[in-house]
């Protein structure tokens, strides 16, 4: 997917939810991309310690750092379509969530018929662009209000009368 297995992936990832989480104030998006982060820093830890049933199974290390790429995907696109915020800043947001998704098949595509698609800095491209997106979907003013709207409707359905962890 448009996940780069990389140490300064990991570390854009990591500065990306501290930043959405401390300083924005936007809890929950924070805390799905921190948790992203940590899931690529095992897969990578695990990859490098080089034992041979870990090595043969690494695919299968991947599967939380895509799920949650997927969760953030889904939550995101939730987020925009329930944001009152203008349709040119929505159009942007998509804009560079497809652009990401273009770019890693283009990517794919021309890897072995042009040697700057072999470059270790184009194979970023992709996460940056999603990066990107987050960083529109995290700046939405709305974004926190809508999130707690759905965790007060959800806590509802399932009957949880405690309030002590609302995002």
């Amino acid at each position: 997917m448009i996940l780069e297995f990389s140490k300064l992936n990991t570390i854009l990832y990591f500065l990306l939810g501290s930043v959405s989480t401390f300083a924005m104030g936007r809890t929950f998006f924070g805390i799905l991309i921190l948790f992203l982060s940590f899931c690529l820093t095992t897969h990578k830890t695990l990859v490098s310690l080089n034992v041979p049933i870990l090595t043969k199974y690494q695919n299968v290390t991947k599967i939380p750092c895509y799920g949650s790429l997927g969760l953030l995907i889904l939550i995101g696109l939730y987020v925009l379509n329930e944001s009152n915020v203008e349709m040119f800043q929505k159009g942007v947001s998509i804009a560079f969530l497809l652009a990401s998704i273009v770019f890693y098949y283009v990517k794919i595509f021309f890897k072995g018929k042009y040697d700057i698609f072999n470059s270790s800095f184009v194979n970023e491209i992709p996460s940056l662009f999603f990066m990107v997106y987050l960083f529109i979907i995290i700046s939405f003013p709305d974004n926190q209000s809508i999130m707690n709207a759905k965790y007060i409707e959800i806590k509802e359905k399932l009957g949880i009368k405690e309030n002590k962890y609302e995002f």
